[in-house]
C-alpha cells in the first residue's frame, strides 16, 4: 500500500523541545504528525489484530539537497501507531530514500507486511 503526504516533513530537531526535564511536541511536529495520520487513515482498511510485522520505505521529495534524510521518520513512524500497528517496534525493515523536487515536495510511504 502506498501513501502520499504533500508538503515538507517535519524533522525531529523541528519537532520537540526540551525546557529543563520537559519535553514536548511543538505545534508543527503535532500537526506533522496529525496529518500522516489522517493521510493514513484515509486509505487504510483497518486489521483488527494490528499483530503483524512491518516493512516501511519512505521517500522523501525534498525542495533541495540540503536535508538529512534520517532526521524525519521519528515522527511518521509515530503516526502509524494504532492505525497501521500497534507499536513502531512492529517495523522490522525500514528503507529510507531522498530525492528533489524543487517545485512538489512530498512523502511517499510503501507499507508492506512482513
Amino acid at each position: 500500500m502506498k501513501i502520499v503526504i504533500e508538503g515538507s516533513p517535519v524533522s525531529v530537531n523541528a519537532a520537540y523541545r526540551h525546557t529543563g526535564r520537559r519535553t514536548y511536541m511543538t505545534p508543527k511536529g503535532r500537526a506533522w504528525k496529525a496529518k500522516v495520520a489522517s493521510a493514513v487513515r484515509d486509505v487504510w482498511k483497518p486489521d483488527p489484530t494490528k499483530r503483524a510485522s512491518w516493512g516501511v520505505t519512505i521517500v522523501y521529495w525534498f525542495r533541495n539537497r540540503l536535508s538529512d534524510v534520517g532526521n524525519f521518520d521519528k515522527l511518521i513512524l509515530d503516526a502509524m501507531e494504532d492505525v497501521v500497528y500497534e507499536n513502531d517496534r512492529d517495523v522490522l525493515q525500514l528503507d529510507l530514500r531522498k530525492n528533489v523536487d524543487g517545485k512538489r515536495p512530498r512523502v511517499e510511504i510503501t507499507l508492506t507486511r512482513l
